[in-house]
């Protein structure tokens, strides 16, 4: 991905563009903040979550880049449009330009020199050349820019901060001092006239062009909202060391929204389920509803994303509003499913929210069905916020 200087130097061409007036400083070091990852252990795994890129492919070989801009909007709305503190403000928007400027690294700088590239030459033998010119042209972009000075200045003071399971402060204190005393301490010139792969030139016209097409994303996000949400239950351990995503469907007819249920139980549930592989979650979510509806239906619109904190997990769900297309009558049910005896139910709205809406009696008797009705009520009323029925 990109250098952290060019992750700086577009951030910097934002400030005003975005409208930085205060925490400049910390909206620099967020412009950077997602790589402190490589100053803790098990980096790769925390890199994909610092970096927003769950669920869209093996990191350097990007699957799903839908996904990747998905989950930088739902970060966007659930850290940057309700925060009142101007720094963290600033911090939070730091990490959506890193993100979305590594976004375009990859499409417009990593993927177009492979295509250009290979063949001839394999995988192993792009990377060969391509690491070592990456290196340096990075410090050569610090050598050749006019406000290098007043980008570390701004990155000097700053101040470090834990956030939640994205980033520490202390490796942020690592990364901040290896980059302002090692890394861009360059007594010498760089030399990058020999390049073959990332040149000077393509340099400069990243560096020219991302800040635009970045702007015009982060402005794009403020026209289509998805509502955010946290819910927190009580088993909660206070850290995170799993993370899922899900997608679940609502479909309405005639006033009645399809439920699983459960017979033996009772239980109820809007249908759905986790992401596979790297599709994206629309049509997670259109699998989802087929393999325990038998409902083929189109996902028309995200309107809804409900994080879960429990235990030690993180659970993602993405809420869609579905158009039934054919109801094929054939369920493809899990094994888990199949002794559940999951059936459908065609339930009254006013009733499934009266069913949702009793999360308060499993508090204290089945913590999971309180997390769960609590979710699914919080979504159906979301849902009657938006929709006419």
């Amino acid at each position: 991905m990109a250098g952290q200087i060019t992750h700086m130097e577009i951030a910097y061409k934002l400030i005003d563009r975005l409208g930085i007036d205060e925490g400049k400083e910390e909206f620099i070091l967020g412009s950077v903040a997602p790589d402190s990852v490589h100053f803790d252990d098990d980096y790769l795994s925390k890199k994909v979550h610092s970096h927003l890129f769950e669920n869209c492919g093996p990191w350097g070989d990007t699957q799903n880049y839908d996904n990747w801009i998905l989950n930088i909007k739902a970060f966007w709305y659930r850290y940057v449009v309700m925060q009142e503190n101007q720094d963290l403000k600033a911090f939070y928007i730091g990490i959506v330009v890193h993100c979305l400027t590594d976004y375009w690294n990859d499409l417009s700088i990593w993927r177009a020199l492979q295509k250009k590239m290979m063949p001839p030459l394999n995988l192993d033998q792009f990377k060969e050349g391509y690491s070592p010119e990456y290196i340096k042209i990075d410090r050569w972009l610090y050598q050749n820019i006019d406000d290098a000075d007043e980008i570390m200045e701004l990155l000097e003071n700053s101040h470090e901060t834990d956030f939640e399971d994205y980033v520490k402060a202390t490796c942020i204190a690592k990364m901040k001092r290896h980059l302002i005393d090692v890394q861009y301490n360059l007594p010498d010139p760089i030399d990058v006239s020999g390049h073959k792969f990332y040149t000077a030139d393509l340099m400069r016209q990243f560096v020219s062009e991302v800040p635009d097409k970045v702007y015009q994303q982060i402005k794009e996000f403020g026209n289509t909202p998805v509502k955010q949400m946290r819910l927190i239950n009580d088993d909660f351990v206070g850290h995170i060391d799993r993370l899922r995503h899900a997608c679940r469907g609502i479909l309405v007819q005639d006033g009645k929204i399809l439920l699983c249920h459960e017979p033996g139980s009772g239980l109820y549930i809007i249908p759905g389920g986790g992401v596979e592989g790297h599709e994206n979650y629309a049509d997670c979510c259109e699998r989802e509803m087929l393999e325990e509806t038998g409902c083929k239906t189109k996902a028309v619109k995200e309107y809804l994303d409900i994080e879960e904190l429990f235990d030690v997990w993180r659970h993602i769900n993405h809420y869609y509003i579905c158009e039934l297309v054919e109801d094929t009558k054939v369920q493809h049910l899990t094994e888990a499913e199949k002794l559940a005896g999951y059936t459908n139910a065609w339930v009254p709205i006013q009733e499934a929210l009266d069913i949702f809406g009793k999360y308060e009696d499993y508090h204290y008797k089945d913590i999971a069905v309180y997390g769960l009705y609590k979710r699914e009520y919080a979504a159906l009323k979301e849902y009657k916020s938006a929709i006419t029925f």
